[in-house]
């Protein structure tokens, strides 16, 4: 995972973002939601908090498998840039270690609500970004 947030710190930097601005901005609704489900699954239980947790990853790389080829049409880099990190092998390495951890749960029909629960959220924040323009 400290090569996903060394990816973040590098595009902050490139694209010349002041933390401090960061530390300030105020999330949407949506994202708050987000963040409470993800607290409250943690605190349910490990094997919650994991697979809430794993479709964010999940989701993030499956954007950018399906999308890089499209971006080289994009006029700003970053997008690009950002695809080729969650296509590496260190981010790819994170989801194998997310799916070899959940294969050893016992109750996976259990954990599919909070996979989906997660999903659905992060469609939303999204949907929510694409519309908004943030």
């Amino acid at each position: 995972m400290n090569s996903e947030f060394q990816s973040y710190y590098n595009i902050i930097k490139e694209l010349n973002i002041n933390f401090e601005d960061i530390k300030n901005y105020n999330n949407s609704n949506i994202m708050k939601k987000y963040l409470y489900h993800l607290e409250n699954s943690s605190k349910k239980g490990f094997q919650e908090g994991i697979i809430s947790a794993f479709s964010c990853y999940y989701s993030y790389y499956s954007l950018a498998k399906k999308n890089i080829n499209q971006l080289s049409k994009n006029n700003s880099s970053i997008y690009k840039k950002w695809c080729e990190d969650l296509l590496s092998i260190a981010y790819k390495n994170v989801i194998i270690t997310f799916e070899n951890i959940i294969n050893d749960f016992n109750d996976i029909e259990n954990m599919n609500v909070y996979f989906a629960k997660s999903l659905n959220f992060e469609n939303q924040i999204f949907d929510h970004y694409y519309e908004n323009g943030e």
